[in-house]
């Protein structure tokens, strides 16, 4: 039975692919094909950071932590300007969105206030998209770590209160 299946599974590729013709149609153009669009879905790894201008309305901390978070992103490249020119580049396509870094930053995440971040992006932008994701997960960890910090200096201040708000902030600042 074995012999007789085989035999007929020999003698149907014989008839399917007794011309070269057949060859190029049924395997050769298929992985052709198959690699042109494997090629085209993952490209070739060395795609472009996606610029996105930066208002800093608060310098230094936690919203320099922030900006060290985009950097280190693979897939981002944040560029401190100002509101007018950040306004500028995604309104003239430079960048597809621009990230607002509000004034009150550090002491909302110090407080442990939610923030929120200004994100202002063209229409139908994967790039944005992208972009303000990785702005989201990076703000997401800097806001897990400050909430951790403030359990630390909760515990420490329970075993030993603070002499004062300026001890309370160095143990916190030091954390």
């Amino acid at each position: 039975m074995v012999r007789q299946l085989a035999a007929i599974i020999r003698k149907d590729l014989l008839v399917r692919f007794s011309s070269p013709s057949e060859l190029l149609f049924f395997i050769v153009l298929p992985v052709v094909f198959i690699l042109i669009l494997s090629g085209a879905a993952f490209g070739d790894g060395d795609e472009a950071e996606t610029v996105v201008p930066v208002v800093m309305q608060e310098e230094g901390g936690l919203a320099a932590r922030l900006l060290e978070e985009l950097e280190a992103a693979p897939s981002v490249e944040p560029r401190v300007v100002s509101l007018e020119e950040a306004e500028t580049m995604v309104s003239g396509e430079e960048a597809p969105a621009l990230l607002v870094i509000p004034a009150d930053f550090n002491d909302r995440l110090a407080r442990g206030e939610e923030v929120s971040l200004t994100w202002r992006a063209l229409p139908d932008n994967t790039a944005a998209l992208a972009a303000e994701q990785t702005a989201r997960a990076a703000l997401d960890e800097i806001a897990r770590a400050s909430m951790v910090v403030q359990a630390a200096v909760a515990a420490a201040e329970a075993i030993r209160p603070f002499p004062g708000e300026a001890e309370r902030q160095a143990y916190y600042e030091q954390s």
